[in-house]
């Protein structure tokens, strides 16, 4: 989100300019992040249906006493995976410092200024 967000702060900011409000940039921006998360989601679940479902392992201890481990993936734990990854990407989305770049009122940086002075110059 953060990477995102500071990639394309000059996106954000013509936004800004163009008249979209500090709510409506911050909700696009999240609203990418959880989109993002969702995929990601869905791929570690597509992953760990393919590699894990069914899988068996066993261990053995230091007095030679023998563990096993079955692994199933139901529906609930496909849910409650989803559920999870969507809680901790919205978490991550809003307390890393590419948040309040999204609400913060567009600045300009020395790159824009020199836009403007060469495009005020081939006018």
């Amino acid at each position: 989100m953060y990477s995102s967000v500071s990639a394309r702060a000059g996106e954000i900011r013509t936004l800004r300019i163009i008249g979209f409000g500090s709510i409506s940039t911050f909700v696009g921006t999240m609203v990418e992040a959880m989109v993002l998360t969702a995929l990601g989601a869905l791929l570690g679940i597509a992953i760990t249906w393919l590699f894990f479902d069914g899988l068996t392992a066993s261990t053995i201890g230091g007095s030679f006493s023998q563990v096993v481990f079955d692994f199933r993936l139901s529906g609930a734990n496909i849910i409650n995976g989803f559920v999870l990854a969507m809680v901790v990407g919205f978490w991550v989305a809003c307390s890393r410092p590419g948040a309040p770049h999204a609400r913060r009122f567009p600045q300009s940086t020395p790159e824009d200024q020199r836009a403007s002075a060469l495009s005020a110059a081939w006018r």
